[in-house]
């Protein structure tokens, strides 16, 4: 009862300075901008939490901070270096049984350093009244705060590969014209273009020629001979 009444006053004293943050989700958008993101897993659910955030004013800026799963939650960022966060929700209370973001800041990178931010859960209490930290302690093991952050990644342009084309060049195309065969007369004549070629006579032809040339002789003779034996 202690623990809520101070974190029921610490939200009216600094409502004029903090932030009230609803549902949110914070992403970041440029080159130069980080998100952190603190994820919380309790066994139950819880109706109080409270707790402060650190950070390298030398190197981040904060742009903008949330609490997504948490409807009227109270931040202040105003103290370079430090962002305080508090919440409280006696009558339903808070449900992290499934693993939610808690708090999520982004972040501008603005100097050469670490990129870094740690929390530091200084009170939670389980609806039942049970505490799952106290004093900045954790006293129940079944909690889980896991923290992370994500830097932005410019987005990627995918080219479509492009069909190669290939070009056949026409090749030319011999034409080869048939040639005849040359014509052979009965004399042994070869004919050709322009004239006619002689064919020397071949070995049967002589043989021919001179048994022709010896009837004739022989014929000759015998009409001779006839002539003698008349006259």
């Amino acid at each position: 009862m202690f623990k809520r009444i101070i974190t029921l006053a610490l939200a009216v004293v600094c409502l004029a300075s903090f932030a009230i943050v609803g549902v949110n989700a914070l992403a970041p958008e440029k080159e130069g901008e980080v998100v952190y993101t603190a994820t919380l897993t309790t066994p139950n659910k819880i109706e109080d939490v409270q707790g402060f955030i650190t950070y390298d004013a030398a190197v981040l800026k904060v742009v903008e901070a949330a609490t997504p799963n948490i409807y009227g939650a109270i931040i202040n960022t105003n103290e370079a270096g430090t962002i305080y966060f508090n919440a409280t929700e006696v009558n339903n209370g808070l449900d992290f049984t499934t693993a939610a973001t808690l708090v999520e800041v982004k972040f501008e990178v603005i100097g050469e350093g670490e990129v870094a931010a740690a929390m530091t859960v200084e009170e939670m209490t389980e609806r039942n009244g049970d505490s799952y930290y106290t004093n900045s302690e954790k006293v129940n093991d079944a909690v889980v705060l896991e923290e992370a952050i994500v830097e932005y990644v410019a987005p990627t342009t995918t080219v479509e590969p492009t069909q190669a084309t290939t070009t056949v060049e026409p090749t030319a195309t011999t034409v080869v014209e048939p040639t005849q065969a040359p014509e052979t007369d009965a004399t042994g004549s070869t004919g050709t273009q322009g004239g006619t070629t002689d064919v020397p006579p071949t070995g049967s032809t002589v043989a021919i020629f001179a048994v022709l040339a010896v009837v004739a002789m022989a014929g000759a003779a015998v009409v001779v001979l006839r002539k003698r034996v008349n006259g």
